[in-house]
């Protein structure tokens, strides 16, 4: 095996050396799922064909797909958005 290609860690490794990735992928997950469940939900009364939750975070499985970052950065402006949503009336209602 070559050295020199660096292995993917898993995510408690990167939580553990603080990878500066790990919140994008935290965001890019959240955003995912939101997309996912939204996605289902709308496809099934459209009646057009269901992604799989890989899709949504990792883009379509067309090999020439032609934007690769569009679904990361999608998922994480979605993630922050809905973290905010959530985190800001929560810290609102624990202090006030």
């Amino acid at each position: 095996m070559n050295e020199n290609i660096p292995k993917k860690r898993s995510v408690l490794v990167r939580f553990i050396t603080a990878d500066p990735y790990l919140i994008g992928d935290f965001f890019n997950y959240i955003g995912g799922t939101m997309r996912w469940l939204f996605g289902k939900i709308t496809r099934i009364f459209k009646n057009k064909p269901k992604f799989e939750f890989k899709e949504y975070i990792n883009g379509p499985k067309n090999p020439d797909y032609y934007d690769q970052m569009g679904h990361g950065l999608n998922n994480i402006l979605i993630g922050i958005l809905t973290f905010l949503t959530l985190i800001i009336p929560l810290i609102k209602i624990i202090f006030d």
